[in-house]
């Protein structure tokens, strides 16, 4: 018998009677059976669920959204001639249920007939049942194919064990069903020609259509991984004329750890060593490793295999290649680059670091503490420490961006196996809610974090998956929540290499700057307000009578100022209430910007950048440079964001040497010529993590009003592509770093300043504070800025 398959009872004879009645049954509306296919015996009778559309992201207020997906599914019907038809729809189900799906036996190429049956999630804790998880990339692309789904009744409340006969009854007659080209393709690869196939599938088991259902259902993922039998990753089919066919047949080679130190010494280079390293690493960049859900899917599995068309490996054994392949990359890069190959593809062992394999392995092991056995002892991060690290995976509905790691995070409220979770320090706990926009739930997280951490660092880090435009409802962002498109290397599936230098504040909880004192933020969240007859004010769904637009106070870290801060929710995200995008925050203003740079374009600082932080291009001697020079070029700190050694200024007189004829710096060429000492290459890839697209800017000492400005001096600064000269370079309490704010309008005393927010900055000489003893030039105190 195949693993993994589940012993019905019958013999295969039965088997296929059963499948051939299946198919007879599979006929257009108003043609039904003779008799119940389940002996004249009355089925449990479910209310039928005609899959509303999501009132967000799947129709969100949006009628040309549902046009086009009435035209995909009339495109659809016309190309599978099922004109007559009437698709499957879903049954309600029970908060305490779930659904596993049933593949039917069948030959390769025939069609892929399933059902759908319903029991308590209990029952699946309780026992140990022969399903499959599937965990796989959902694509982007519409509906191509469709899968005959029906339901099923069980005359006897057996469950699905290794020994447990199922009576499987026809419900209906099986309907049609959508699905997208790579799930069909999976099943297809997943079903046997002799044996029923038990699986859960989240594209089929969850109607993807109700979002009260979703809502329901998400928290139940963790348990239903952690309790099957196996969790099957899906990365793709292949053919035996595909050149993937043969990359699973390579791992052993690299386990081999003998063995791998043989492949990439020495001059070697064996073409076909070289293809297959290169096979590797295009699975490396298939859309699987990209996908944000397939984090907690590995994560609380206890057993996991990869499968890359008929071909099946241990997950162990396959991420232990990726991370020993990682660690040789460099060694097997040179041999390419010295081959015949790499004249025909100069560019396939590029960009691997930027994939998300290499994340998803370290992480998986890192997040979960769990017991030989497998049972979950800890959950290590907290939501938004997961939200940041891994941002290199994408998502198609735009708030799983934080919704798909809540169970992951020991502040969710996700949790299994008994484990209660462990709210944040301010008490709070965020909840995924399908009903809300993503707009909104963008907000609600930014405004977490801050509660949660006494930090306002997020809002200089990019994390946040772009927002599709959707009628009648705003999806453009407020300026102080950063999108993955602007991050070190863009969105998710890229593959493009870095597009922008790294984040000056790090990762949560890991502090490299000190701009603000440790001062905690003094911020509040504006409300969205709608009278109505009688003076009531909605906000989200409740009513308030006689209400008025409120901001929430949330300073953190201060005890004066938290004794005004009403107790807080026990879920924080299903507060009834609506953010209307700005965000007051309190701080003081260093200087305006009076000369800003070009751009640095592919790692090449021109000369006018130098020029512009007060370099004069000589470099005759190692005491010609100044010493702000060299600092700033590195942010003042190594790669792991302690002090600079010292040796940099050094690496530092040495490239200045190697500039053009026009005195620009190109870091990458510099970098493509490996004869360079490996210390100044490693100079050179600090640079490009601070610089890269930046602009360089400087601040003229000159008379300002002290009410206003808290630093009268010259500063010299790095900053996005997207400052000018009169931008305002600030410090917001709580913020790590210096911030650059454009001033859209202002109250007549100055104290409150409406802006919209360009980024972080490094400043030389204001990174950790300097602004305290200088802060009693601002005689009437931090100023207001409302941020939109």
């Amino acid at each position: 018998m195949h693993p993994g398959f589940v012993n019905d009872g019958e013999d295969s004879q039965g088997r296929r009677n059963r499948f051939e009645r299946s198919r007879q049954c599979c006929s257009p509306p108003g043609v039904s059976p003779s008799r119940s296919p389940n002996g004249g015996k009355p089925l449990k009778k479910r209310r039928r669920v005609e899959s509303p559309g999501s009132r967000y992201y799947d129709s969100e207020d949006s009628d040309e959204n549902e046009d086009e997906e009435a035209r995909g599914l009339r495109k659809l019907k016309e190309s599978r001639n099922l004109r007559g038809w009437n698709f499957y729809t879903y049954c309600a189900i029970e908060p305490d249920e779930i659904r596993l799906l049933l593949l039917s036996p069948g030959k390769h190429g025939d069609k892929i007939y399933c059902s759908l049956k319903t029991l308590e999630l209990e029952r699946i804790l309780r026992k140990k049942l022969r399903y499959q998880a599937l965990s796989y990339c959902w694509g982007d692309e519409q509906p191509t194919d469709v899968v005959f789904l029906q339901d099923m009744s069980v005359s006897q409340p057996a469950m699905p064990t290794r020994r447990d006969s199922w009576s499987l009854d026809t419900q209906t007659s099986p309907r049609p069903l959508a699905v997208r080209p790579n799930l069909i393709a999976a099943l297809h690869r997943l079903r046997s020609e002799t044996e029923d196939v038990w699986l859960w599938v989240d594209a089929i088991c969850i109607n993807q259509k109700d979002n009260n259902e979703k809502n329901n259902q998400l928290p139940k993922m963790p348990d239903i991984y952690r309790s099957s039998w196996n969790v099957t990753i899906w990365i793709g089919d292949c053919y035996p004329h595909d050149d993937l066919y043969c990359v699973l047949d390579f791992l052993p080679s690299i386990l081999n750890l003998k063995l791998l130190d043989r492949l990439v010494e020495g001059d070697d280079h064996d073409e076909g060593t070289l293809r297959a390293w290169v096979r590797f690493a295009s699975v490396l960049k298939r859309p699987w490793f990209s996908r944000r859900w397939v984090v907690q899917e590995v994560a609380f599995g206890n057993r996991v295999s990869v499968r890359c068309g008929n071909k099946v490996v241990s997950w162990l054994d396959f991420a232990d290649a990726v991370e020993l392949f990682m660690r040789k990359l460099e060694q097997i890069r040179r041999l390419y680059d010295a081959s015949e190959l790499s004249r025909y593809d100069p560019d396939a062992l590029n960009n691997i670091e930027s994939a998300g394999a290499q994340t998803m392995v370290s992480t998986t092991n890192s997040m979960l503490r769990k017991t030989d056995e497998g049972s979950i002892l800890d959950y290590d991060w907290d939501l938004e420490s997961l939200v940041m690290r891994l941002t290199s995976f994408g998502a198609s509905d735009p708030r799983d961006t934080i919704f798909a790691f809540c169970a992951l995070a020991k502040d969710g409220n996700q949790k299994s196996e008994g484990i209660e979770s462990a709210q944040s320090s301010a008490g709070l706990q965020f909840v995924a809610q399908y009903t809300k926009p993503a707009r909104d739930v963008y907000m609600e997280f930014v405004e977490y974090c801050v509660k949660t951490t006494g930090s306002l660092d997020i809002i200089c880090r990019h994390w946040a998956l772009s927002v599709p435009d959707r009628p009648l409802a705003p999806s453009r962002l407020p300026s102080w929540i950063g999108v993955v498109e602007n991050s070190s290397f863009g969105p998710p599936s890229s593959f493009t290499g870095r597009i922008n230098g790294d984040s000056l504040v790090g990762q949560p909880g890991a502090r490299i700057y000190n701009a603000s004192q440790q001062r905690p933020p003094d911020v509040s969240f504006g409300l969205e307000e709608q009278v109505i007859p009688g003076e009531q004010v909605i906000l989200g769904e409740q009513v308030i009578p006689g209400g008025k637009r409120k901001r929430v106070d949330m300073t953190s870290g201060n005890p004066q100022l938290q004794a005004n801060i009403r107790p807080p929710a026990p879920n924080y995200s299903q507060i009834p209430r609506s953010l209307n995008g700005e965000l007051h925050a309190k701080g003081v203003i260093l200087q305006e910007i009076s000369c800003v740079s070009s751009r640095v374009v592919d790692g090449t600082i021109s000369e006018d950048c130098l020029r512009t932080i007060g370099w004069d291009g000589d470099v005759k001697t190692f005491e010609s440079i100044p010493d702000h020079i060299w600092r700033m070029l590195v942010a003042n700190r190594g790669p792991d964001g302690k002090n600079p050694p010292m040796w940099y200024k050094r690496a530092c007189v040495y490239t200045l040497k190697k500039t053009s004829a026009e005195g620009d710096l190109n870091t990458s060429k510099l970098i493509a010529h490996r004869s360079l000492p490996e210390s100044v290459l490693e100079y050179l890839k600090r640079v490009q993590a601070v610089v890269w697209s930046k602009k360089f800017f400087s601040c003229e000492k000159t008379p300002s009003k002290p009410q206003v400005k808290c630093c009268n001096e010259h500063l010299y600064g790095i900053g996005s592509r997207n400052i000018q000269k009169g931008d305002l370079v600030c410090i917001l309490f709580g913020c790590s770093v210096p911030v650059i704010l454009r001033r859209s309008e202002s109250t007549e005393d100055g104290r409150i300043q409406h802006v919209s927010f360009l980024g972080e900055s490094y400043v030389h000489g204001k990174m950790e504070g300097g602004v305290k003893e200088n802060f009693e030039r601002v005689t009437q105190g931090p100023i207001e800025f409302c941020i939109s």
